[in-house]
Parts: C-alpha cells; structure tokens; sequence
C-alpha cells in the first residue's frame, strides 16, 4: 500500500543570500569551522530551510564578493573558492566586488532582483533573505504590502523593528546548530543592534 500523497502545493520561493554577511556572521558567532562548511556544504543546510513547510525554489541566488575571505589562522580561503559547491546545489553566483573599503552592494543588488521578482510573470509566495542586514526593512515592508510572506535570516538579537517587518525570523545561531555548533555563547558578542531597538 502506498502512502497518501500531500495535495498541498510548495510554496513558489526566492532565496536570495547575502554570502559575505551570513559567512562574517557565523565566523563571529560560531566560529571558522561552521562558517567554512556553510560555504562548502549547501546541501547541508539547504533541506534545514525548507523544514515544516514544502518549498520549491524557484530562484536560488548568492551574491558574493570573490575577493572576500574566511581567515583561518595565516591561511585565508577565499570566497571564490566556493563558488562551484554553490552552484552544485542550484544557486546563481552573482559576484559583488567591493566598491569602497567596506561595502560592496550586495544589499542594493539583493533588493533590486527582488523587486524584480515581484514584478515577474510568475508569482512568487514567499521571499527568504540570507542577511543579518537591518537595512532590509523597507524591502521587507515592500513585499508584505504586495502580499508576500517573508523570512529573514538574522542575528538572535534582531530588533524588534526588524522582527515586526518579517512574517519569521530564522536565528543565525540555529542556522549554526545545523551546521554542528554545540556552543551557546557567541552570538551575545557583536550585536548587529540592540535587542530592544
């Protein structure tokens, strides 16, 4: 006897990952280890984003500045290295050099595909943003207007205007346990904002 089959459909889905900000967090929170099977192991946290609820991703996207590394004592290993592991697992590598000492417009580029997307053919249910980045507010904001679930990937003490813009919050320090961080005290350092705010 086979099993019944679901008759609910998946949710028609974006990931949109903002490589460099989801890597610098978990080395900060989790440490080198965690961050680097992130980086080269998709496949791994992949199924962990879906859990509870069928998706199907219709557009997987990474931006990434190749030129950025993860420092593991005096070797670095560069961002671009993980390039084929990403695109193994189905994701658009979109490469986002930097454009000054510090930024390189990975968030610009990240809300402007998603506009783009909210204005395609095809419907998408759901956004899900890879980014600890506060600056996705008005994004955020934009899509629940347009009738769009959200989910944001984000340092465990988010503000709450953060967390009040986005359907759900996803702790980047539970993304760390699916990757085999048994620790619990790293992501109190380095706050991207306070909890109250």
């Amino acid at each position: 006897m086979t099993a019944p089959q679901s008759t609910e459909q998946p949710l028609r889905a974006a990931l949109l990952l903002d490589f460099d900000n989801v890597v610098s967090g978990l080395v900060q929170g989790a440490g080198v280890e965690v961050a680097l099977r992130f980086a080269s192991e998709p496949e791994s946290w992949l199924p962990w984003l879906s859990a509870g609820t069928a998706r199907r991703w219709l557009v997987r996207r990474c931006y990434m500045n190749p030129a950025g590394y993860i420092e593991e004592g005096s070797y670095r290993h560069f961002y671009s290295r993980f390039r084929p592991a990403l695109m193994g697992a189905g994701f658009e590598v979109q490469d986002c050099p930097r454009l000054t000492r510090f930024k390189n417009a990975a968030d610009l580029r990240i809300v402007i595909d998603a506009m783009d997307l909210l204005t395609a053919p095809v419907f998408y249910d759901e956004f899900t943003l890879l980014s600890s980045d506060s600056d996705f507010v008005p994004l955020l904001l934009r899509l629940r207007a347009a009738d769009r679930r959200t989910r944001l990937l984000a340092h465990p003490a988010v503000g709450r205007a953060v967390r009040g813009a986005t359907d759900a919050v996803v702790g980047l320090d539970e993304l760390a346990h699916t990757l085999g961080w048994q620790g619990r005290e790293g992501f109190n350092a380095g706050e991207d904002e306070p909890a109250e705010a």
